[in-house]
This record gives C-alpha cells, sequence and structure tokens, in this order.
C-alpha cells in the first residue's frame, strides 16, 4: 500500500489517478439527475456546436458570450456524437486530459525552481485542490486558459518569449483573462535584464490575440464588440464579491431582500444596492489593477538593481492580478476558481493555505448549498462570504510579499 501511495506521488502517477477521479466525476455528471441539473453549460455547448457544424454560428447568441476559439474544445466531442449523454461524458473526458495535464506542467515548474517542495506534495496539492474543483472542470472549459496561464509560467522560467506570449495570447482567445497577466510576465522579464524578451512576448501576445478577435470575421454579423457589450451589461452576481456581501446582509435582516434573476448567463441580485455597486465597481477595478501593477513594478525595480529577479516572484505577481481582476469583477462564477489552480499550487506558506481554504470553500458552495445561495439563506451565504474573505486574504498577503525586502 505505502509502495502504490509512493508511486502515485510521482506527477506522472498523480496525473493518471487525478485523470480517472475526474472520469468517475463526469461519469455522476453525464449519468444521474443530480449531475445532469446543474450541467446547462454543457447543454449550450452542445447545442452550439451543433450550430457551428452547421455554419450558422454567427446569427446567434454565442460569439457574444464566449470568444471564437472556445468553438474548438465545445466542437471537438460533437464531431463524435449529436447524443446529448455521451458528449458530456466525452466533453468530460476532455477536461480532465487537460488538467492532468496541468499537473505534468506545474511539476516541471517545481523542478526547475529547484524548490524543497518536492514532487509528492506539490502533486498532491494539486490533485487535491483539482479534485475539489471536480464538479466544475467538467462542466466547463475554464481548465483550458488556466493550464494555457501555466504553460506561459514554465515557458518563461526556459527564457522561451515568443512561447509566453502565445499561451497567453491563446488564454486571452478563450477567456480574455490572461490578457491581464500578461504585465505582470513583462515586468519579470524586465527585472531579469531582458527588455528584448519582453518585446517578444508582447508583440506575440498582441498577434495571437489579434487572430483571435479576427476569428469573428469569419462568423458574420458577430463581432468582438458583442463580446464587450455583454460583459458591460451584465449585472452583479451573486457569487461576486459586492454580491455576497448584499446576500449576507440580506440574510442577516440588516437590508431588505435584493431579487435574484437568471440572466446574462448568471444569478444577479436586483435591488438598489446592487445597482449602487455597478456604478463605481468599473472605477474600483481600475484602481486595484493599477494598483497592484504598481507593486509588481516597485518589485521589478527593486530585482532589476539588484540582480536578482525569483520564480518566486513571477508567481506572486501572476496570482495578485488575478486576484485583484477576480475580486472587482462583476461577476465571480464558481468555475472561476479554477483560474488560480496553477498559481496556488506554486505558492507557498499563507497565500497556498489560503488559496486552499478558497477551494474548499467553494466546493462547499457548489453544488450542495448553491440553492441555499440563491435564496439567501444565512449558512450558504456566509459560507460563500467566507470564500470572498479568503481570496481576500490571500490577495492582501500575496501583496505583503511582493512589498519585502528583496533578498539578494
Amino acid at each position: 500500500m505505502a509502495a502504490l501511495a509512493r508511486r502515485f506521488a510521482t506527477p506522472l502517477g498523480g496525473a493518471i489517478a487525478l485523470f480517472l477521479g475526474l472520469v468517475a466525476i463526469t461519469v455522476v455528471v453525464a449519468a444521474t439527475p443530480a449531475g445532469q441539473r446543474w450541467n446547462g453549460d454543457v447543454q449550450l455547448y452542445h447545442d452550439y456546436a451543433g450550430t457551428f457544424l452547421n455554419g450558422a454560428i454567427g446569427s446567434t447568441p454565442y460569439l457574444s458570450w464566449y470568444p471564437p476559439l472556445t468553438l474548438l474544445p465545445i466542437t471537438l466531442p460533437r464531431l463524435l456524437t449529436d447524443d446529448f449523454g455521451l458528449y458530456s461524458f466525452l466533453f468530460g473526458l476532455e477536461m480532465a486530459a487537460i488538467v492532468a495535464a496541468g499537473l505534468l506542467i506545474v511539476a516541471r515548474i517545481d523542478r526547475g525552481w529547484n524548490r524543497a517542495l518536492g514532487a509528492p506534495a506539490i502533486t498532491w496539492t494539486y490533485v487535491g485542490l483539482a479534485l475539489l474543483a471536480g464538479f466544475v472542470v467538467s462542466w466547463r472549459f475554464d481548465a483550458l486558459p488556466a493550464i494555457l496561464v501555466a504553460g506561459a509560467v514554465l515557458a518563461a522560467l526556459g527564457g522561451n518569449a515568443v512561447t509566453t506570449g502565445v499561451l497567453l495570447g491563446l488564454g486571452a482567445d478563450l477567456k480574455l483573462y490572461p490578457v491581464v497577466l500578461l504585465p505582470a510576465v513583462l515586468a519579470w522579464f524586465w527585472a531579469m535584464g531582458r527588455s528584448r524578451d519582453a518585446a517578444r512576448a508582447l508583440v506575440a501576445c498582441a498577434i495571437v490575440g489579434g487572430i483571435g478577435a479576427g476569428l469573428y470575421l469569419l462568423f458574420p454579423p458577430a463581432s468582438p464588440f458583442d463580446l464587450l457589450r455583454f460583459q458591460a451589461e451584465r449585472g452583479l452576481q451573486i457569487e461576486s464579491l459586492p454580491g455576497s456581501v448584499i446576500g449576507l446582509l440580506a440574510a442577516l435582516g440588516a437590508t431588505p431582500h435584493p431579487g435574484v434573476v437568471f440572466a446574462f448567463g448568471s444569478y444577479n441580485l436586483v435591488a438598489p444596492s446592487a445597482d449602487s455597486v455597478l456604478s463605481w465597481l468599473g472605477f474600483v477595478q481600475a484602481v486595484a489593477l493599477l494598483a497592484v501593477l504598481g507593486v509588481i513594478m516597485v518589485r521589478a525595480i527593486r530585482e532589476r538593481t539588484m540582480g536578482v529577479a525569483s520564480p518566486r516572484t513571477l508567481a506572486l505577481s501572476l496570482t495578485a492580478l488575478l486576484l485583484a481582476l477576480m475580486l472587482t469583477t462583476r461577476v465571480l462564477s464558481i468555475q472561476y476558481i479554477v483560474w488560480l489552480l496553477p498559481l496556488t499550487v506554486l505558492l507557498s506558506g499563507a497565500p497556498r493555505w489560503l488559496g486552499i481554504a478558497a477551494a474548499i470553500l467553494t466546493a462547499l458552495v457548489f453544488p450542495f448549498v448553491y440553492d441555499g445561495v440563491l435564496q439567501l439563506s444565512v449558512v450558504p451565504v456566509t459560507v460563500l462570504v467566507l470564500r470572498n474573505a479568503a481570496l481576500v486574504a490571500m490577495l492582501a498577503w500575496v501583496t505583503v510579499r511582493l512589498l519585502e525586502p528583496v533578498r539578494s
């Protein structure tokens, strides 16, 4: 038994075990009423993949919700079957393979850092976090851009600036958010004294991102502006940081209960307080991102001056930017926790444990108490608020780490 445990503690063994575990979850999703209740996104993927194959996707709202490159992961299973149950299973297999491959990437990064953490700890942490997120991994393609970000980190550490930019550009073509992480990579290259690599990464990301946006030309009358308008018109999702606070105050009886409506693909709050938040949330997001970028640049200047740019700084910078974006957006869907998966594993100490806590609390929220969240019941909404508080604490701790003195 001990020998078997050691075998699966290796990155390859862990990836195999993780794949099998996610396949088991996929079977639950595809074959049980409990899973089928929450797999509406997979139903959407199935239907729109069929529309894409029929040549009519440009006339649907799909490309207002997701960029064109997302048609690739959702259509691959549809090429094999039009049966929804089998499609769900195949889509889950696709996501399981992507997440398992991510473990090999993260382990390779850790090995390159030559840290004391070691393969078993990396393996079991990654496997545990991925299985906690298994119920959303099987129903969304958010794992794909997250693993592309991990690949970009590996490429950056290996000195492959163009590959770094390409991978971030591909991630942005799927889910937009990886482009927000680009400044952290550029600052790290600059701190390393590799300004030309920073320029190469920037150009590569811009070209690939531009090609992704250009794909809209293949699907008239859809355009990239449809996607931007859709995001700008979304309401305040109940899972968002301010949404969860409003929900908790209402659950405790401190304020009137807001309405909860499903619109723009999420459950949103309808209340004057929600409208008020939306009026200033964009400004807060801009300030938060600029503040984090300022901290990153201070760190980069210090490290460039001392001639020391550590891989740890790159992981901290990426995590800080991602958290600042997530916590100040009007939508913080449950599956967004998958974006943090590879970065959380690469952290150490308190930020890592806070990321793990956030993943555990997210798994409790969805699907187990999600109905209670929508009904604004005290305990479920409190769990959601605690999840968001863990993310806030994680951002604060990562920022403090970036502000610590640089060690030579």
